[in-house]
Formats: structure tokens, C-alpha cells, sequence
């Protein structure tokens, strides 16, 4: 079993490594250096081989010692051959023997006292948790951040130590200088200061896996629970993200995003190109370098048919961006991200955001929860995961990202 994984694992590390490759040659070629989505790809492509590299050393680990366990093993079928033990000590020997089979790695108590004399107790298994690689939380932040739009476009994402409040502090107004004649006194002019506060709401998933798919040497338990996991807890979080009610859950980013833009009458809560236009330039330059759209399906296919006034060209080119995979074209030369928790086209919605998407900050807690029950489904025959991992998200400027807004019809 794992050595198949481990020649799987070996083949997408190759794989990687050409993908980092050809970004390096790529830039090299015409004798530049990496752009900002190069640079991204390059280090997540990175990350992941480190990843990958952890995975392989563990499951060489696991090779190790069960080849190291194969004495052990013959040990006890003659212990249980030619020894005469106490019941006790008879289950002891059942139940060694059934976690080396199945590889568990819990481990095992022995009552040392009960052994036969002469014999050397020994540690025979260790464990790391509940028996899943510890690459488990990377892969499951990083279906998280392919879930939820806000985070793929470049949300600031922090972890802390345990969940108690977080603050951030923000900028309201900064000091303003002046020309000083000699001699004169320096004006006071002190900025205003404040901060936000991220909690840490709890959001669950639970996922029912066969026995069948547990023991198929060909499935990656820990890569399916990671990505199902992730999307789920992503998607639940992502919309709360985006239009959470700060009761009971986070503040979303569309109840504070300052209007931009206010559709004209006629179009019933729906845009024009040139409303998109002023959408855009109604940002402060600060934020244009890292702006971003965000906008649900259904509004996209209602971008997709505006033409720019003159030449004829539509607006949206959904070849245009190639340096980010999650986006899925660019709109006015920046990239385009869709979340199905956007509020729809309508009057006085909020149907389009643009902005700088790192004002936003998204705080997770360490801790996260990962637990297995062998009983819940018992009468199904499946095992039962939970992951809990709490969260929380706040757009600490609300300058940073305009909205688009409904008018009359």
C-alpha cells in the first residue's frame, strides 16, 4: 500500500517540479523577472512539493517500521504457539497482533508485570495524532481558499494560538503635514486610530466514509477528507464572508463596501459598461494595484455581453489572465473571481465588487479539530469524520472595496 502511494506521490512531485520549472524559463525567456501571479504560482507550486516531500518521508517512515515490526509479529505467533499465558496476557498478544495488521497507530498499554519473565517490553508503535499526515491542515486551508472568492483574491489570511479576540488595528485619518517657517512650532496633527475585532465562529463538517474506501489501497483517505472538508467549511464561510450578518457570524464584506456606483433608471437594479467604468475608477489609486472583481455566475453572463462604446470589444476576455488559475478572465485588465454567495442583480443590491481584497483579513485558530467515530454509522458499516475549524473575516477598510448598487426601475 505504500509503496504504491509513495510511487504516485514521487510521480506528482515530478510533475511540480516541471511546473516550477517552466514558470523560472518561462520569465528567463524573455529576460524578465517574475510577475506578481508567477511569483504566486512559483511559491504555492513550491509549497506543495514541500508538501508532497513530507507525505513521501511519511509513508517511508511507515515502511520502516513495519518492516522493523515483522519480528515482532513472529514473535508473538510463537508466544501464542508455545507459551502458556494468562487470559490476560493472551488478549494483550490478540490485540498487538491486530494493530500491526491494520497498521493503527494508537499506542498499545501493557501491564508489564503480567509478562513471562525473561521477555522485553517494548514500544513497538508511535503515533502522530489520530494516524493522519500532518499536511492534513495545508490541504484542507487550501480547498478552504478555492472555495471562497474573497480569499483567492488575495484576503490576508492569519492564524493565531487559540480563539479568544483578535484585534486589528486601522488607520481612520492619517496626520496631515505642513510647511514650517524657521523657528516656528511644529503643527499637531495626530492621526485617528482605532481597531476591529475578529472572533472565532466554529463551522463543522461531517463526512461518512465506506469501510470499502478506508482499506482501498488505491484511495488517498486523507487528501479526500482534506479537500471535502475544505470546500465545505470554504463555502459556509466564503458566504458568510461575503454577506454575513455580523449576528451570530461574520460581518460580510458587502454590508460595509462603500457604494461606487448607482445604476441609472430603466435597466431594473442591472449595469451598463460604463457603469462598470466608473465603477472601477471610483477606487483610490492605492487599491487599483491589487483590485479585484467578485460577482456571482449569473452576473458575469450579464458582463459578458457589454461591448466598450467605439471599438465594439467586449468588456470581460476570459483568455486575458493566465497568471491566476482560480480567476476566470479579467474585466477592464483586472482579474475576475466568482462566488455564488453574491447578491444577485437586483434594486439596491450590492451585485458587483471591486476592490483591494487584501483590506480584507480573515483570522483562523490553530486548533484545528479533526475526530473519527466508528460508531455513529456502525449499523452502515462507515467510519464518521468531523472537522471543526473556526474562523473569522472582516474588511478592515471600507474604502477598499466599492460596490456596484441597483437603481430604479
Amino acid at each position: 500500500m505504500s509503496i504504491d502511494m509513495i510511487n504516485k506521490l514521487k510521480e506528482r512531485r515530478r510533475a511540480l517540479v516541471a511546473d516550477a520549472d517552466q514558470i523560472v524559463s518561462t520569465a528567463e525567456k524573455f529576460g524578465r523577472d517574475l510577475s506578481g501571479g508567477e511569483k504566486r504560482r512559483f511559491d504555492d507550486t513550491k509549497a506543495q512539493i514541500d508538501e508532497v516531500d513530507q507525505r513521501i518521508a511519511e509513508l517511508q517512515d511507515l515502511e520502516d517500521r513495519n518492516a522493523a515490526a515483522e519480528p515482532a509479529r513472529r514473535l508473538f505467533a510463537r508466544l501464542s504457539a508455545n507459551v502458556s499465558l494468562n487470559a490476560e496476557n493472551a488478549d494483550i498478544a490478540n490485540e498487538l497482533r491486530r494493530r500491526i495488521s491494520e497498521n493503527d497507530p494508537r499506542p498499545l498499554e501493557l501491564n508489564l508485570r503480567d509478562l513471562p519473565n525473561g521477555r522485553e517490553a517494548r514500544d513497538l508503535t508511535t503515533t502522530s495524532g489520530h494516524g493522519l499526515p500532518t499536511t492534513y491542515s495545508n490541504e484542507l486551508v487550501r480547498s478552504l481558499v478555492a472555495s471562497s472568492a474573497v480569499l483567492a483574491a488575495g484576503a490576508r489570511l492569519v492564524t493565531t494560538e487559540t480563539g479568544e479576540d483578535y484585534k486589528v488595528p486601522r488607520s481612520l485619518s492619517g496626520g496631515t503635514a505642513a510647511i514650517v517657517a524657521e523657528g516656528a512650532a511644529i503643527p499637531e496633527n495626530d492621526p485617528s486610530l482605532d481597531a476591529i475585532t475578529l472572533r472565532a465562529f466554529k463551522y463543522g463538517v461531517l463526512i461518512d466514509v465506506t469501510y470499502e474506501m478506508l482499506s482501498d489501497t488505491s484511495f488517498d483517505v486523507p487528501s479526500f477528507l482534506a479537500a471535502q472538508a475544505g470546500e465545505a467549511i470554504g463555502t459556509a464561510f466564503g458566504a458568510h464572508l461575503l454577506t454575513g450578518n455580523n449576528t451570530g457570524q461574520p460581518q460580510g464584506i458587502v454590508s460595509v463596501a462603500t457604494t461606487g456606483v448607482t445604476g441609472g433608471t430603466g435597466v431594473t437594479g442591472g449595469f451598463t459598461a460604463d457603469n462598470l467604468i466608473d465603477l472601477q475608477h471610483s477606487l483610490a489609486s492605492p487599491y487599483q494595484r491589487n483590485a479585484a472583481w467578485i460577482m456571482r455566475s449569473v452576473t458575469l453572463g450579464a458582463v459578458r455581453k457589454l461591448k466598450a462604446s467605439g471599438t465594439g470589444d467586449y468588456l470581460f476576455q476570459a483568455d486575458a489572465l493566465p497568471d491566476d488559475p482560480q480567476a476566470v478572465g479579467s474585466l477592464l485588465g483586472r482579474p475576475v473571481y466568482l462566488d455564488e454567495a453574491a447578491p444577485a442583480i437586483g434594486l439596491g443590491a450590492k451585485s458587483v465588487l471591486y476592490g483591494d481584497f487584501s483590506r480584507v483579513w480573515v483570522r483562523q485558530t490553530k486548533s484545528l479539530r479533526f475526530e473519527r467515530s466508528d460508531q455513529f454509522r456502525f449499523g452502515n458499516d462507515m467510519s464518521s469524520f468531523r472537522a471543526l475549524h473556526r474562523l473569522d473575516g472582516k474588511l478592515t477598510d471600507p474604502s477598499a472595496v466599492k460596490a456596484f448598487v441597483g437603481g430604479a426601475s
